[in-house]
C-alpha cells in the first residue's frame, strides 16, 4: 500500500471480510446482494466513523460496479437541486465496465428538501442497472417518504476492545 497515504485510506477495508465489526449487519447485507435483484436503494445509518462510506463502497463492488461506474456525492458540499437532477438525468446511461452503475450519496442528511424530494422517483423506479447508496449519521433530516424508499442498514461503532483487538492486526 501507499507510503504517503493516511492510515485511515492506507488501511481502508474493502471487503466484507476486512470490515471490522457489525457482523449480523454484514452477512445481512450479503445475504441481500446475493439475491438475483438486491434493492435498488440502500440506506446505511450510523453515528460518526463507524465505517458507513467504507460499507457503502464495500457494497458498491458487490454489486458488480467497476470504480468508474461509481459515483460518490458529498451531500455536505454538493447539495443543489440542479446537482441532484443532473444524477437523475444521466440515470439511463449503462454502465462503462461493471454490471451495475452506484451512486452514492454521503453526508445525506445535507440534502435541501427540494433535493430530496426531486430524488425520489429515482430511488423509487430506478433503471435495473442503477442503485444507490445512501449514508448518514442523521435519518432524522430526511424526509421519511425518502426513507421509505430504501433498505436501512444500522452500524455501530466498535466497542474498545474490537477496536483494539483490529489496531493489532493492522
Amino acid at each position: 500500500r501507499g507510503e504517503n497515504m493516511s492510515l485511515q485510506t492506507q488501511y481502508r477495508p474493502s471487503t466484507f471480510k476486512m470490515l471490522a465489526g457489525n457482523e449480523k449487519l454484514k452477512k445481512s447485507v450479503m445475504k441481500m446482494l446475493e439475491r438475483d435483484q438486491p434493492p435498488a436503494s440502500f440506506m446505511v445509518i450510523g453515528p460518526s466513523g463507524c465505517g458507513k462510506t467504507t460499507l457503502g463502497r464495500i457494497i458498491a463492488r458487490g454489486l458488480g460496479c467497476h470504480p468508474d461506474d461509481f459515483k460518490e456525492v458529498n451531500t455536505a458540499s454538493d447539495r443543489s437541486i440542479k446537482g441532484i437532477r443532473s444524477i437523475l438525468d444521466d440515470l439511463h446511461y449503462t454502465p462503462m465496465h461493471g454490471k451495475k452503475r452506484v451512486i452514492m450519496f454521503d453526508e445525506a442528511h445535507g440534502l435541501l428538501a427540494p433535493s430530496q424530494e426531486a430524488l425520489l422517483k429515482g430511488l423509487e423506479e430506478p433503471p435495473s442497472h442503477i442503485h444507490f447508496i445512501i449514508c448518514t449519521t442523521n435519518p432524522e433530516a430526511l424526509k421519511d417518504t425518502f426513507k421509505r424508499r430504501c433498505h436501512i442498514y444500522r452500524m455501530d461503532s466498535l466497542t474498545s476492545s474490537k477496536m483494539i483487538k483490529h489496531m493489532k492486526v493492522i
